[in-house]
């Protein structure tokens, strides 16, 4: 998305050179005509929020171009919690305005989105969110993991999910 956003090197980071933005990622993507790419990037979102990935930035969000001429929003890489990490707590790109992961709220996820003109965005980001729970809940962490990894992503989920801020 650095590329279709023309933006180079360090402002991949929307606070560095104003030029990539969730909402301009989203409008590229509805300019597709591409709805589920929409959705998808909301889910991308949701789960940037819950597990602590504070660097979803445009060099992490790509299209897939396909042999008939469509293109589509890639699925999600380089899917990091790092919320843990000795760091300002700083999304790479605001959500509804927000940088400061632990004051995200589940109403600025769906600031967000409506912001991108998609309808209903609530249904799905329950969904997502519910099923990070879920899969965190019943999922052991790898032993090479963060110790507090299982605990974090269960706590910024259930606050999303309550209408907490992350924390």
């Amino acid at each position: 998305m650095n590329q279709v956003l023309g933006a180079h090197g360090n402002e991949k980071y929307q606070e560095q050179g104003g030029k990539v933005s969730l909402r301009r990622i989203a409008d590229v993507l509805r300019r597709n005509g591409d709805n589920e790419s929409l959705e998808r990037l909301l889910t991308m979102t949701v789960l940037a929020v819950a597990l602590g990935n504070l660097d979803l930035h445009a060099k992490n969000l790509s299209l897939l171009h396909h042999p008939d001429g469509r293109s589509e929003l890639a699925p999600a890489y380089d899917v990091v919690p790092m919320r843990h990490q000795p760091t300002d707590v700083r999304m790479a790109m605001s959500v509804n305005g927000t940088y400061r992961h632990t004051e995200l709220t589940r109403a600025d996820l769906v600031e967000e989105a409506t912001s991108w003109r998609l309808r209903s965005p609530e249904p799905l980001i329950s969904r997502a969110l519910e099923a990070l729970e879920t899969f965190a809940s019943s999922t052991e962490p790898d032993p090479r993991a963060h110790p507090g990894l299982q605990e974090d992503v269960l706590s910024f989920t259930r606050n999303l999910l309550t209408g907490k801020p992350v924390g």
